[in-house]
């Protein structure tokens, strides 16, 4: 079901990109993901610069996105963990 977004010092809205992501640049990345390749989810928002990359870029390093994502990449971090 839907909730109505209440913004406070903790949340609010972010809006929808009106242009294309740029690439080589660097990008915060944020989330409660896993810390480690065997633990489980993190109970405390982590948070990580990552540089954007192209699509290209990312299928050359095995990572495969659709089109209405973005790709970045510093070595030893991943949002994917």
């Amino acid at each position: 079901t839907k909730k109505e977004i209440v913004e406070d010092e903790f949340q609010r809205r972010i809006p929808i990109a009106t242009e294309n992501t740029p690439y080589n640049v660097w990008a915060t990345v944020t989330g409660f993901g896993r810390t480690f390749e065997t633990s489980g989810s993190s109970t405390i928002l982590q948070k990580a610069q990552v540089k954007l990359i192209s699509g290209g870029d990312c299928f050359a390093n095995g990572v495969r996105i659709q089109g209405s994502q973005i790709c970045g990449f510093t070595p030893a971090i991943s949002t994917c963990k």
